[in-house]
């Protein structure tokens, strides 16, 4: 088990405080979950992606693997995050921009039912 620990971030190094804030991280990845599978490979990969690239500042051997791993996962994660709904991306666009707002489309709305308005 402690050979396996020595290649998680946070569980390396033997420090107290370092495990403890390692573990309430992982915790938090695990809670990830429910927002979906994707943020949560996303957020699992992170620290493995971090440091591995520290890893190799400091050339050891075995941290190009767990770089590409880890930048594998974070890929695939950002791939089936899944995407805001429609009414969401309409709401974050300009006024200009939405549906319904173009001059050829005019109508006047009252009591939520929409009344063409005829231009001459």
């Amino acid at each position: 088990m402690q050979k396996v620990l020595q290649y998680i971030p946070g569980f390396r190094s033997g420090t107290r405080w370092k495990k403890t804030v390692a573990s309430l991280y992982y915790i938090f990845t695990l809670l990830m979950l429910g927002a979906g599978i994707g943020t949560f490979l996303v957020f699992l990969s992170a620290p493995f992606l971090v440091f591995s690239i520290i890893d190799l500042i400091h050339k050891k051997k075995s941290a190009a693997i767990v770089f590409l791993l880890s930048l594998a996962l974070m890929i695939t994660g950002f791939a089936i995050t899944p995407s805001p709904p429609d009414d969401q991306l309409t709401a974050e666009q300009p006024a200009s921009q939405q549906p319904g707002n173009h001059p050829d489309n005019i109508a006047a709305i009252e009591n939520n039912t929409e009344f063409p308005i005829t231009l001459q």
